[in-house]
């Protein structure tokens, strides 16, 4: 019984949560992998290099930061193209 209250509570929070995104206006839509990497390869032609910063507008930063810490557990055809 207590988990089972346990994880009613922990589901009451969670679904809070993305109520409390969705107020602020999160966009849960993201771009697929290649609509991202084609925006990596337009930036590193405007600024010759792939060092995007954190807080770049769109999150491009975060998704370059994301590719690098998973790159071990990405498929083969997109680690060759990075």
């Amino acid at each position: 019984i207590v988990h089972i209250e346990a994880a009613e509570s922990c589901d009451y929070l969670f679904q809070h949560r993305f109520q409390q995104l969705d107020q602020l206006g999160f966009d849960w839509n993201t771009p697929p992998w290649d609509v991202r990497y084609q925006e990596l390869a337009t930036f590193k032609e405007l600024n010759r290099h792939c060092d995007v910063p954190v807080n770049h507008p769109g999150g491009l930063g975060i998704w370059v930061i994301n590719q690098r810490f998973n790159v071990r557990d990405m498929p083969k055809e997109r680690t060759t193209v990075l």
